[in-house]
């Protein structure tokens, strides 16, 4: 059976796309869901952490949203 260029280049495409969504899941699953050269120390403790003005963690970046919040 032979193709048309419009369904050649529809196939290109899709394939494309999951090529894309399947490396993104690799590298988010590599992750670990972690961000890279971060670590808790503070067993997500942020309270007198010395590493929370810098954190970029989500349970840092949490906290600091709901302090902002409260100031207004």
């Amino acid at each position: 059976m032979k193709k048309d260029r419009r369904e050649f280049l529809r196939t290109i495409g899709r394939w494309g796309a999951f090529g894309a969504l399947l490396t993104g899941g690799v590298l988010v699953a590599r992750r670990g869901g972690t961000l890279r050269g971060q670590t808790c120390r503070n067993k997500s403790v942020c309270r007198g952490c010395p590493s929370y003005d810098g954190c970029r963690l989500p349970a840092a970046a949490t906290r600091k949203q709901a302090s902002l919040e409260a100031e207004f």
